[in-house]
C-alpha cells in the first residue's frame, strides 16, 4: 500500500505534444544530473582521485611541494598536542567516559563499511574502526554496500522528488535510517558486564552520515510499535538511546537559494524540523569535525585538488572560490549551528589521503578529546543547550554570515575546538 507520505508521480497527459514531452525529459535529465553528481561523491577520491592529488602536489607550481606538505603535517601534528594538552584536565578529572559508550559509525554517501574497517585494502588496522578500538572503545560501523545507495533513486518515483520536497523517510533514505536503528538496538542488545543496562551509544557520521544522524533521531522517538496480537505499545526515546553525535566533514546545510538541495529536499527537511543542535537540551552532545585542508581556487589547473574543491564547495555550500574546507566539504557548512566545533589543520575528507583524514592513526585523538570533554561538561554541570541555539528561529542560510572560514575568527554561538 503505497503511503501519503509517498505521492505517486504522475506523468505528463497524453494529450501533451510531442515536443513538449521532449521539453520535459530533458528537464528531468538536468535534475537528474545533481543527484548523478552526489552519487558519485562516493568515489570522488577513489585511486583515480588519489593519483590527481598526487600529481597536483608534485607536478603543479601552485601546489605545495612535498616538504611543504610535510612541513604543514608536522605543524598540524603539533596543533593536535595542543589540543591534547588542553583537554587533559578534562581527561584526568573524576567523571564519566567515552568509552563506556559503544560507538557506531555511519557510513558517508557513497561509502562501504569497508571504508571503516578495511579501507582501500590496505589492512584492518588502518582502519578508523582499528585506530578506535586501539584506544579502548568498542565500535561498530553500520553495515552498507556502496551499491546500496542506488536506493536513493526510489525518490525519483515519487512527486515529492520533482518539487524538491523529499522527506528522510521517504523510499529514499528509509532504508538507511532503518538500518541504522537496527544496528544500534543490536549493539545494545548485547550481554553487558555485570548484567549492566544497555548503554548508550556515540553515532560517529562521516560525511553525509553525519546529517543523517539527526535524521535517525528525528523528533525524538526512537520507536514507536504496537504488538498485533497483544495491542501493547512500545515507545523507546532518543535520549535514552543515544548519548552524543560526532560528525566527520558533514555537509549540515543545504545551499543557500536559489542553489538546488541536491537531496531533493532531504536535508532541507531536517534543518527546518530538527534544527542545529535538537536534543542538546535532553542530554545529547554534539561534535562537529572539518578539516581545512584545501582552498578552493576557480583558477586553479583541471585535475587538481583546489580546482575541484572549488567545485564541490560550490554544489554544497553555493560558493567555492577561496572557500576552505576538507577538499569536499566546506567549513561553514561542517559547523552544526550551537555544537562544539572543531577545526582540524590539514585533514581531508577521504579515506584516501590515508595519513591526513578523520580517521587517522594521528588525528582521532583531537575530535575524541572534544568529545569527552562534551561529554564531561554535559553529565557533570548539567549544561543543557537549547533547540538548536537559536536556530530554529532563523533560516539555515542566514547563519553562513555568522560562520567564518578560519578557525581563529570568533563564530559567536559556535565553540570552534
Amino acid at each position: 500500500m503505497r503511503q501519503d507520505s509517498d505521492p505517486p508521480f504522475e506523468p505528463m497527459p497524453e494529450s501533451s505534444s510531442r515536443p513538449q514531452r521532449a521539453r520535459s525529459r530533458a528537464r528531468s535529465l538536468l535534475l537528474l544530473l545533481p543527484l548523478v553528481e552526489l552519487i558519485a561523491w562516493g568515489d570522488l577520491c577513489s585511486a583515480a582521485a588519489l593519483h590527481s592529488l598526487t600529481r597536483s602536489v608534485a607536478f603543479h607550481p601552485s601546489s605545495p611541494s612535498p616538504l611543504s606538505v610535510l612541513s604543514k603535517r608536522q605543524q598540524a601534528q603539533q596543533t593536535r598536542l595542543g589540543f591534547k594538552q588542553l583537554f587533559q584536565p578534562s581527561l584526568a578529572a573524576a567523571g564519566p567516559s567515552l568509552k563506556q559508550h559503544p560507538i557506531v559509525i555511519l557510513p558517508g554517501f557513497g561509502n562501504d563499511a569497508l571504508d571503516y574497517t578495511n579501507p582501500m585494502k590496505m589492512g584492518e588496522d588502518t582502519s578508523l574502526k582499528a585506530a578506535l578500538e586501539r584506544r579502548g572503545y568498542n565500535v561498530y560501523v553500520v553495515p552498507i554496500a556502496r551499491r546500496e545507495w542506488l536506493s536513493v533513486a526510489r525518490d525519483f518515483l515519487t512527486r515529492r522528488f520533482w518539487t524538491g520536497e523529499c522527506r528522510p523517510d521517504g523510499p529514499g533514505f528509509r532504508w538507511y535510517l532503518d538500518r541504522v536503528r537496527t544496528t544500534v538496538d543490536r549493539v545494545r542488545r548485547r550481554d553487558w558486564p555485570g548484567g549492566a543496562l544497555p548503554p548508550k551509544v556515540v553515532l560517529v557520521g562521516h560525511s553525509a552520515g553525519g546529517w543523517l544522524a539527526r535524521a535517525v533521531m528525528g523528533d525524538g522517538t526512537w520507536r514507536n510499535e504496537t504488538d498485533e496480537e497483544t495491542g501493547e505499545s512500545t515507545v523507546e526515546y532518543t535520549q535514552d538511546i543515544v548519548q552524543g553525535v560526532i560528525s566527520l566533514g558533514s555537509p549540515h546545510y543545504p545551499p543557500p537559494p536559489p542553489a538546488l538541495d541536491m537531496t531533493r529536499g532531504v536535508l532541507t527537511y531536517v534543518c527546518r524540523e530538527y534544527p542545529g543542535t535538537f536534543h542538546k537540551e535532553k542530554g545529547i552532545f554534539y561534535v562537529s569535525v572539518v578539516g581545512d585542508a584545501v582552498t578552493g581556487d576557480v583558477q586553479a589547473d583541471r585535475g587538481t585538488l583546489e580546482r575541484f574543491a572549488f567545485q564541490s564547495y560550490e554544489v554544497v555550500c553555493g560558493s567555492g572560490d577561496g572557500v576552505r574546507g576538507d577538499g569536499v566539504v566546506p567549513l561553514r557548512s561542517a559547523y552544526l549551528d550551537g555544537s562544539r566545533c572543531v577545526t582540524m589543520s590539514g585533514v581531508y575528507h577521504s579515506i584516501n589521503v590515508p595519513d591526513s583524514w578523520y580517521g587517522s592513526e594521528n588525528v582521532v585523538d583531537t575530535w575524541l578529546a572534544a568529545a569527552q570533554d562534551e561529554l564531561q561538561q554535559m553529565t557533570t554541570t548539567g549544561r543543557e543547550g537549547g533547540k538548536g541555539s537559536g536556530a530554529a528561529e532563523r533560516r539555515w542560510w542566514e547563519l553562513f554570515s555568522d560562520w567564518p572560514d578560519s578557525p581563529t575568527q570568533d563564530a559567536g554561538r559556535l565553540q570552534l575546538g
